[in-house]
């Protein structure tokens, strides 16, 4: 009795693992030959513009840094081609960011409100599809029916999302609500369909492959999960990075 009971056990815990690990995963620690390559399955990160980014250290061994100028097409970033994960269901996103405190060639006094883009996989600024972005001092995740664009982002006012320090942000989505959380914390919460956009390239670090809206920053850790996690999985996690 008692062998069956460790077997089930053990059965039990090995579901769990597999149902909560991501099914595609950066960390970033190897960057040669302008790639980078994927902690799951055999997907590759492939630099843009390779003169713009580079290996720095970051919060969990190392980072990418993403350079570029704020318009016009030469903003750094990594593209994954055929990334066909399915946003129109369930899922968790996570990532680590870090925003430079200044922008080249923008007067200080306005670069908080530049929009930096931090991943993307649209067929347009107003979906359909799903950007996860910094603008007007406001994380949100994005979506669309490509007329209308909606939105669960931050408070501007009330949420600080400080430059020149790590965070994480986390978005789940149930298949009905979005959920945005800032280190840890749940900052923005919204009832929104999420889109697929028809494209299958994931972009990291600026809008559709360097195209403008460079995230002007370091990346570090971004994983995408088949699952919506809880509040309490999301604070876990924090704490188990920051120590807080």
């Amino acid at each position: 009795m008692k062998k069956i009971t460790a077997l089930f056990l053990t059965l039990s815990t090995a579901a769990l693992c597999a149902e909560t690990a991501p099914v595609a995963a950066w960390n970033f620690d190897k960057f040669e030959n302008n790639k980078v390559p994927a902690g799951t399955g055999k997907l590759i990160a492939t630099a843009i513009r390779p003169d713009q980014i580079k290996s720095v250290p970051g919060k969990l061994g190392n980072a990418i840094s993403i350079q570029g100028a704020y318009k016009g097409s030469k903003a750094g970033a990594l593209v994954v081609r055929k990334f066909n994960f399915d946003f129109s269901k369930p899922f968790t996103v996570e990532v680590m960011f870090k925003l430079d405190k200044e922008m080249p060639g923008v007067e200080k006094k306005t670069a908080h409100r530049l929009c930096r883009e931090i991943f993307n996989i649209a067929d347009g600024e107003r979906g359909p599809g799903v950007r996860f972005n910094f603008y007007y001092n406001s994380l949100a995740l994005r979506s669309g029916d490509g007329k209308k664009p909606v939105h669960c982002g931050t408070s501007n006012t009330r949420t600080n999302v400080s430059a020149g320090e790590w965070h994480l942000a986390t978005a789940t989505y149930d298949g009905k609500t979005v959920s945005l959380y800032l280190d840890g914390v749940l900052a923005s919460q919204k009832i929104m369909t999420v889109t697929q956009a028809k494209n299958t390239t994931l972009t990291i670090g600026s809008y559709k492959a360097g195209l403008c809206y460079p995230l002007r920053g370091e990346v570090d850790d971004l994983k995408f999960y088949n699952v919506c996690k809880s509040a309490s999985d999301v604070a876990e996690k924090y704490i188990e990075i920051f120590g807080e």
